[in-house]
């Protein structure tokens, strides 16, 4: 493994000094929110934040969620939201996903966001409810629960919703910001250099894996930035939880994992695991468990660590989650 390069994007991450919540979100354009826990922990991760920050900022929609990269439940600043929304607006969603019931899901979108320009949010009841009265057997079929998802999809995709993140489970949709949506070039021609920068990688292949967009929309608007300092160096123990941005922005996985450990930190069912890094290499991942007001952390390790300050990381996560950690 190149350390160099480990710990150069380490630090162009976020992961080697703490800045506040939007700045970390804002760094690494957005951060993935499929488990909404898993994405409280990624910013207080960068930040030392608390939860009752998050949660005002998600209450001013100063951080905004909805399905963007690679058909993902992402975070956002409402700024970045436009420019991903606008950069994939003409990608269409798998046929899996509305069960060759397409119309209906083109119907849902229309019907619920007729609704939401007079309306600030919808609950999943009103959703219900307001599908089922124009098309009764939405919900009827075994692939309801699928076609909202792909209705709410198509909402996203035009950047005509918002998700609650403080309902993760609920759907609570929101109108969205009152932002113009650039063209698609436009939206490219930012996100570009930016993704460079902080992912520190001019291979387009990473940014179409990243982005979900296919490559013939992306090369001939590619143009490789100047990186700058990268001899960052780090012997601190790093923390991230699963889904961190180090594991969805490139299509390498072996530059941070070691191969014969790739198949330990994306399983089968699609979980990305939270890595442990030391002296700047992977050195395993962590998993917790929550019983009532008490947590308990467990690792998996395949290189050896220094353990107090893994001990310490673990009792600032239980802080954060307002857990009582045991050992």
């Amino acid at each position: 493994m190149d350390k160099k390069l480990i710990a150069a994007r380490l630090a162009s991450h976020g992961l080697l000094s703490q800045t506040d919540p939007i700045s970390a979100v804002r760094n690494t354009i957005g951060i993935q929110a499929q488990a909404q826990n898993q994405a409280d922990l990624n910013i207080f991760l960068r930040t030392g934040c608390t939860q009752d920050d998050l949660t005002q900022l998600y209450q001013a929609k100063k951080l905004v969620k909805t399905w963007a990269n690679r058909w993902t439940l992402h975070l956002f600043t409402p700024e970045d939201w436009v420019l991903v929304i606008a950069a994939r607006q003409n990608e269409k969603i798998p046929t899996s996903y509305h069960q060759d019931r397409e119309a209906w899901c083109y119907r849902g979108a229309e019907l619920l966001s007729e609704v939401l320009v007079r309306k600030n949010d919808l609950t999943l009841p009103e959703i219900r409810q307001i599908l089922e009265a124009d098309m009764p057997d939405f919900f009827g079929v075994k692939s309801g629960t699928y076609l909202l998802y792909s209705t709410l999809q198509i909402m996203a995709q035009r950047g005509q919703m918002i998700l609650d993140p403080l309902s993760p489970r609920e759907y609570h949709i929101f109108r969205s910001p009152d932002i113009p949506l650039p063209s698609e070039k436009d939206a490219l021609l930012q996100l570009i250099p930016r993704f460079q920068k902080t992912f520190l990688t001019h291979d387009v292949d990473d940014f179409c894996k990243w982005l979900g967009i296919r490559k013939s929309t992306v090369k001939p608007l590619w143009e490789p930035v100047k990186f700058d300092n990268m001899s960052a160096h780090s012997d601190k123990l790093i923390l991230a939880a699963r889904f961190d941005s180090l594991l969805t922005g490139y299509l390498d996985k072996t530059w941070l994992t070691p191969s014969e450990h790739v198949n330990d930190m994306w399983t089968k069912n699609g979980i990305l695991q939270a890595p442990i890094i030391f002296e700047d290499q992977l050195a395993g991942y962590w998993t917790n468990k929550i019983k009532g007001d008490a947590i308990i952390f467990e690792t998996h390790l395949w290189d050896s660590v220094d353990s107090p300050s893994l001990s310490h990381k673990f009792d600032t996560l239980a802080h954060f989650l307002k857990k009582k950690r045991l050992t």
